[in-house]
């Protein structure tokens, strides 16, 4: 995963926890670690702010501009956001006991969701060789 993809899903996903958890002490800390160090990074604060504010937990899940402010204060880059970030996402998963979260929006055959799984597939209709 491209470190951007991470930095959103963290600040997404700890505001969904936050929502749907009443927070869990140990992600809330997390998560304003995150923002903290992203808007330290940041050179115009008040803008990186705004769209921290508005967009992330976004009920719409319009990641856009977030993702806007990240790439043009390239913080990506910064090892330590990564970090933050990745150590957020754990705690969210930590704290969910989900490692996946999968929504089927319409028929779904022959999905497997997990590590390590193995599949046998048999479809009727067919013959075997």
């Amino acid at each position: 995963m491209e470190p951007v993809t991470v930095i959103v899903a963290a600040l997404v996903g700890a505001a969904k926890f936050a929502a749907d958890k009443a927070g869990a002490a140990a992600v809330k800390d997390a998560y304003e670690a995150l923002k903290a160090a992203i808007l330290h990074r940041s050179k115009d604060q008040a803008e990186a702010a705004k769209v921290l504010t508005e967009h992330v937990g976004d009920a719409k899940g319009d990641e856009q501009a977030l993702r806007k402010v990240l790439a043009a204060e390239n913080v990506s880059a910064d090892p330590e956001i990564v970090a933050l970030s990745t150590r957020l996402l754990n705690l969210i998963q930590e704290g969910t006991g989900k490692k996946y979260d999968v929504e089927f929006l319409g028929r779904a055959q022959g999905t497997t969701i997990g590590d390590g799984n193995t599949i046998i597939q048999q479809f009727s209709g067919t013959e075997e060789p």
